[in-house]
């Protein structure tokens, strides 16, 4: 189980999830093998970053002590720069957050 931000400004046109590297290599999507992931440069509040897009890598789920959600299968934004998961708005939506 893993605790991520909702509503940062994080706009996609699919169920995204962005990771930091130490996360996505215990789920053993990092390191990258070959042709497993797309190289993508998106605009960040920081500026533009070289980021990694694994597809339909995990299966999300809200869990809260009183409901548990549907799950949704979602791509992976494999980013070095970032500490902490963030979920796209489509994937907030997507989740009935």
């Amino acid at each position: 189980m893993v605790k991520a931000l909702v509503s940062t400004g994080f706009t996609s046109g699919s169920p995204d999830t962005a990771v930091p590297a130490a996360l996505a290599q215990s789920l053993g999507l990092w390191p990258l093998r070959e042709g497993e992931a797309v190289v993508v440069s998106p605009e960040t509040g920081g500026g533009t970053v070289e980021s990694y897009v694994v597809p339909q890598a995990v299966v999300v789920q809200v869990v809260t002590e009183d409901r548990v959600s549907k799950e949704v299968i979602a791509n992976v934004l494999v980013n070095p720069y970032i500490e902490e998961v963030l979920v796209s708005d489509y994937l907030a939506e997507e989740l009935h957050i």
